[in-house]
């Protein structure tokens, strides 16, 4: 249970504190001058996300419990829908 948990609280930190600090893509800007400013931000995300997927896994592993399965399936949706395409569309009119 401690698993999820932690993991749970790290995909949170992704998505709450640090998604937000992603800037927005401009109508006239391309993609090679925005993801150079975004990266770093976006990385932050992906990091925190991917953790918490790492740690509900091996929860999984090691307790066998379903909380930490379905925090795990969690991160997995998550970085799938804060993907770079999805980023960089999401920000575009």
């Amino acid at each position: 249970m401690i698993f999820a948990v932690v993991a749970l609280i790290n995909i949170l930190i992704g998505v709450v504190l640090f998604r937000p600090k992603i800037p927005k893509r401009q109508p006239d800007q391309s993609a090679d001058d925005y993801w150079p400013e975004a990266m770093g931000r976006a990385m932050m995300v992906w990091v925190f996300a991917e953790g918490g997927c790492i740690i509900a896994s091996l929860g999984y592993l090691m307790s066998g419990t379903t909380v930490t399965w379905v925090v795990a399936l969690t991160g997995i949706g998550i970085l799938m829908w804060l993907r770079p395409g999805q980023l960089d569309r999401q920000h575009t009119p």
